[in-house]
Order: C-alpha cells, then sequence, then structure tokens
C-alpha cells in the first residue's frame, strides 16, 4: 500500500526542499550541478589533482599520485563521512581519513600533503560555481530570447506610458518590453564576468603562504588551476572573499531586476487594466475559495525567488568580515548563501520564461487605456520614436554593439 502520510523527520527539512515546494524554489538543473554528491565529487576531483600536480613536481611519488587519483566517488563511505564530519566541524579531514583508509599504508601520507581544509572547500565550490553559472547563462538566454521576440513582434503595439503611477504619454508595448531584454542581457555580462573571477582555485596550506609544498606552491597551483579548469590569483583568497561576494552580488542584482519585471507584467494583468493576460494550464493559480480566479501563479513565484535571490545574494557581504588568515564563523555562512542564491535565481528566471512562453497582449485593452490621456498628450512622435528605438536596440544587442 502507497504510503499517505507527508514524509517523517529524515526528509529534507528546509522548505524549499519539501515534496511540495521543490519545485518553486529550487532548480533541477542547479541541483545537478550543485547537489551535495557533485560537491563531495568536486572535492575529490581537487585532492587528485593536487596529487597528479605534486606527482609531475616531484613532490609525491608517482605510484602515490596514480593510487589517489584512481579513487571514486563509490570508495567514500558517506554515512561514515557525514558522521565524522558532525565530530570534526568540515568535511574534508573526513574525506581525507576516507580516502586514506582505502590505500595501502605506503600512500597514505601522501592524501591531502600540504593543503588545509579551505583548499579543497573553496575549490570544490569553485567548481560548483562555474558550473552553476552555466546553468543561470542559459536560464537568462532562453528568457531574453522570449522577450526579444515579444519586442520585436509589438515594436508599434501602442500603450499608455504610465510614469510616477499616472498617465504619461504613448509608447508601445515593444519598447517596455526591449528596456527588460537590454536589462538582462547587462545581468547576463556581468554574472559571466563576476563567475569568472570567482571560479578560482585555492591553494596555500594552513595560512595560505605555500608552505609544506618545497619551493614549488606557485607552480602546483597553477597546475592545479589548469586541471580543473579554473582560474588563479597571485595570492591566496582565504581570507579575501571578494569574488564570491561580487558573484553573489551580481545574482542580487539579478533578481532586483526579475523581480521588478515580474510585478510589472501582474500589473498590467490586473484586474481594470488587463492589457496582458497568460494562456496558463487549466487549474493553474487556481483560488481556494474563489472558484472564478485563475491567479498568476507563474509571475508570483518568479517575483518571490527573485527577491529570495535578492536578500539572499546581498546577504554575502557577510562574507568580508574576516579577522586575520581565516575566520570561521564568517566563512560557514557563505556556503548556504551560495547555493541557495544560485537555486532562487534560476528558479525564478525559470519561471518568468515560462510566463513569458504564454503572455498574450490584448492590443484593444492597450488601446483603451490611452483613451485615458488629453488629445494634446497623444500628439507627436512618441509611437514612432518608440519603434524606431526598440528595433535598433534589438538590431544592436544582436550584432553584439551592447550588452
Amino acid at each position: 500500500m502507497a504510503e499517505t502520510r507527508p514524509p517523517g523527520p529524515d526528509a529534507p527539512r528546509m522548505l524549499s526542499d519539501w515534496g511540495i515546494y521543490r519545485a518553486f524554489y529550487t532548480d533541477d538543473e542547479i541541483a545537478a550541478v550543485a547537489s551535495e554528491s557533485a560537491c563531495i565529487s568536486a572535492w575529490l576531483c581537487f585532492e587528485q589533482a593536487v596529487a597528479r600536480a605534486q606527482a609531475e613536481l616531484g613532490l609525491v611519488p608517482a605510484a602515490a599520485a596514480e593510487a589517489i587519483c584512481a579513487l571514486c566517488l563509490e570508495d567514500i563511505d558517506y554515512e561514515t563521512l557525514v558522521d565524522e564530519t558532525r565530530i570534526v566541524g568540515r568535511p574534508i579531514l573526513p574525506l581525507a581519513d576516507a580516502m586514506r583508509r582505502t590505500l595501502p599504508a605506503a600512500h597514505r601520507p601522501y592524501v591531502h600533503k600540504g593543503l588545509t581544509t579551505q583548499d579543497a572547500i573553496d575549490s570544490g565550490h569553485a567548481i560548483l560555481l562555474r558550473d552553476a553559472a552555466a546553468v543561470v547563462d542559459r536560464h537568462l538566454s532562453g528568457l531574453i530570447g522570449r522577450f526579444a521576440a515579444i519586442a520585436r513582434d509589438h515594436a508599434e503595439t501602442p500603450m499608455l506610458g504610465r510614469t510616477i503611477g499616472q498617465a504619461a504619454r504613448p509608447t508601445t508595448f515593444g519598447f517596455r518590453v526591449a528596456v527588460w531584454v537590454t536589462e538582462l542581457q547587462r545581468h547576463r555580462r556581468r554574472i559571466a564576468a563576476a563567475a569568472a573571477g570567482a571560479a578560482t582555485v585555492q591553494l596555500g596550506g594552513a595560512v595560505g603562504t605555500l608552505a609544506g609544498q618545497g619551493g614549488r606552491g606557485r607552480e602546483l597551483r597553477r597546475l592545479v588551476a589548469d586541471a580543473l579548469g579554473l582560474a588563479v590569483e597571485p595570492i591566496t583568497t582565504q581570507s579575501a572573499r571578494d569574488g564570491t561576494i561580487a558573484f553573489l552580488l551580481t545574482l542580487a542584482g539579478l533578481g532586483a531586476s526579475v523581480e521588478k519585471i515580474a510585478r510589472e507584467l501582474a500589473f498590467l494583468a490586473a484586474t481594470g487594466i488587463a492589457e496582458i493576460r497568460f494562456r496558463q494550464p487549466t487549474g493553474t493559480g487556481a483560488s481556494s475559495a474563489m472558484p472564478h480566479k485563475a491567479n498568476p501563479s507563474l509571475l508570483e513565484f518568479a517575483e518571490a525567488c527573485a527577491g529570495l535571490a535578492k536578500t539572499r545574494g546581498a546577504s554575502a557581504l557577510d562574507a568580508a568580515a574576516h579577522r586575520g588568515d581565516r575566520e570561521g564563523g564568517v566563512w560557514l555562512r557563505e556556503w548556504p548563501t551560495l547555493v541557495e542564491t544560485l537555486h532562487y535565481a534560476a528558479s525564478a528566471l525559470r519561471h518568468l520564461g515560462d510566463a513569458a512562453a504564454v503572455l498574450e497582449v490584448d492590443e484593444a485593452a492597450m488601446e483603451k487605456s490611452l483613451e485615458a490621456l488629453h488629445p494634446e498628450a497623444r500628439a507627436g512622435d512618441d509611437l514612432a520614436s518608440a519603434a524606431a528605438e526598440t528595433r535598433v536596440a534589438l538590431a544592436e544587442m544582436d550584432a553584439g554593439c551592447v550588452g
């Protein structure tokens, strides 16, 4: 007989990962590249890349490096890793011990040689950040494409311009959407640059000085970075978290823009304005108390997730407050902030993209709203200018002149 009760206390504990909410607040593609198993795999890859590079530099025996590199995730006893992490407070020493247990005694001293926990954790997170940023970029690219198509289709569709919440002058719906398109394209450029700056290898040892690597630390760091496809900084970033902070702040900025766009679309779809509508599947956004309603649920979750990306990403500024060469409490905040902000940002883009795919424009309603304008306010070349600006902006973006 099928289980009919909600999952017990061993089920996912964070609301965003409950079965009833997971599809709204998390993203499957982000989960694939930023899951717990993906993270452990990234840490293992880092340890193996270090061993391989150390062997190349003559710092460890080649046989030991070969044995270390032959390990795979299945060789790590997950339950033991969890139990030992609860005791240690960090997962890397338990991971290194798990690796040692699977190796011949002669090779064990060369696991994690000259490294510190932050080297492995930060480098693993850099891999996750890089791969997850590519997911965000795909979502963002798809959303930009959908909005660009709408802007082209409605470059000449007249609508009421509103400033400070009041009727202003005519514009076109295409112009309104083209502003969003170029805004999102700027975010895309910033996110790519910030991800490239944040996806850096961390390898410095106990206090970041490269001690314990036989004077070959800088060469080792470069070899490991190349092997993992990461960038490298000229000196440790143990207590200088500006790269990760900058990346998370770009996601926060993206969240702010997506939140704004979702709210604007909901306003244009509201009763009494109804200049646009959404072809949502039957039952989507249904009200438990008012059967006549169909709430714009795609926009609701786009706004909610975008707002969470905005506030969660902005909290990354706390990660700057290191004292000395490492500050534990500050550093520990960075881990959930990274993964959660990525999920919220990607989910917001996905929801807004789904809404854009089913958006319909009511041109008659837009024309009716223009009746609120005094004839003098409708004079001039507003519509021609809006249409021309829309087409030129989109053409320049397509040609790579902007964004």
